[in-house]
């Protein structure tokens, strides 16, 4: 994979995650989240609930056949100025830091202490997964592409579709792909997301890049060391593979 250049001017992220799933002591009450919003160390909202429910389909239908009353399962904190989300659960520690982006070391920390009260409350025996996932909103100017706003993407992106030679005098006006790409050498899955999004104004097209790293595991929660060194080795990853999904000429829009 590509070198990891130094910090961009103007990077283009606007969701990095950092998230943990974990396994609790089956008697843990998903109450006792609920008391994390008092210690958190910045100001936030009140805490908003999050619940899932199980449907079951029948083979080729679309419409569940049954499913179970939505359970509690934990509870979401949005930072009060809006640039940072914690999402609590029964099986899971989540951290996302939202624009502007500033750099790693600023959001592991945060992460970081969170996620020791996050333990303290609820005390978890093992970590199950662990993941580092970055969404990128890539806005090219219209004005740098080509005639109707059309473009090469391979102008823009190591890795694209490519539409088949019949179809060719077919414009592809937009695209969605997910490729999963094994690191074995990390014992991690890299899963690459591109999409054509809506953009935020009307002068650009807007592809998202989304990469989204994690491995399985089965670490003891307080062996703080393995975590987050391997939490790690996750961003460094990702920072190669961003730079291996773009071209000089997308590094440029960033600069």
């Amino acid at each position: 994979m590509a070198e990891h250049r130094e910090p961009y001017t103007s990077a283009p992220i606007i969701e990095a995650v950092i998230d943990l799933r974990v396994e609790l002591p089956e008697e843990t009450s998903v109450d006792v989240l609920r008391d994390l919003h008092a210690r958190l160390p910045d100001p936030y909202h009140p805490p908003q609930e999050l619940k899932e429910a199980m449907l079951e389909f029948r083979p080729g239908s679309s419409t569940p056949v049954r499913g179970t009353t939505p359970a509690l399962v934990g509870f979401r904190f949005d930072r009060a100025d809006e640039k940072r989300v914690l999402q609590a659960k029964l099986d899971s520690f989540s951290y996302s830091f939202l624009p502007p982006y500033t750099e790693w070391n600023v959001f592991r920390d945060e992460a970081r202490a969170l996620w020791n009260l996050y333990r303290d409350v609820c005390h978890p025996t093992h970590v199950v997964r662990a993941a580092v996932r970055y969404i990128n909103r890539i806005d090219i100017p219209l004005k740098q592409a080509a005639p109707e706003g059309l473009f090469q993407l391979e102008d823009y992106f190591g890795t694209y579709p490519h539409l088949a030679s019949g179809l060719t005098h077919y414009p592809m006006v937009g695209f969605m792909m997910q490729i999963p790409v094994l690191q074995p050498d990390i014992e991690s899955t890299l899963f690459l997301r591109q999409a054509v999004v809506a953009p935020p104004n009307p002068e650009v097209v807007s592809v998202v890049l989304d990469l989204d790293l994690f491995r399985d595991v089965r670490w003891n929660a307080g062996d703080e060391d393995t975590i987050w060194s391997f939490v790690e080795k996750l961003r460094d990853r990702k920072n190669e593979a961003f730079e291996a999904s773009i071209t000089n000429k997308t590094r440029e829009l960033f600069d």
